[in-house]
C-alpha cells in the first residue's frame, strides 16, 4: 500500500520528478563537461549545466539520489536540496 502524502510532500514529489526529467534531458552537458580537455570548455559546460539544472555537474549523482528520496516521500522541497548541495 502506498503511503498517503501531505499536500506539501505531494508537491515536493512532483517537483522532484520534474527535476529528474530535467537532469536526464541535460545529461549531455554534463558528459561534455566530463570529457572536455580544456578548462575553458569544462567551465563553460559546467555553467550551462548549473543554469539548466541548478547544481554543478560533478554533484549530479548526489543530486539525483536526493531527488529520488524527495520523490519517494521525504517532503523536502527541491529548492532546499539545490541550496544544500550548492553550499557544500
Amino acid at each position: 500500500m502506498t503511503p498517503v502524502l501531505s499536500p506539501e510532500a505531494t508537491k515536493a514529489a512532483s517537483d522532484a520528478e520534474l527535476q529528474l526529467l530535467k537532469l536526464d534531458a541535460e545529461e549531455w552537458l554534463a558528459v561534455f563537461h566530463d570529457q572536455a580537455e580544456h578548462d575553458y570548455l569544462r567551465s563553460a559546460f559546467a555553467e550551462k549545466y548549473r543554469t539548466a539544472v541548478g547544481v554543478h555537474p560533478e554533484k549530479r549523482e548526489e543530486f539525483r539520489e536526493s531527488l529520488l528520496r524527495v520523490r519517494d516521500g521525504s517532503g523536502m522541497p527541491v529548492a532546499d536540496v539545490i541550496e544544500a548541495l550548492n553550499r557544500q
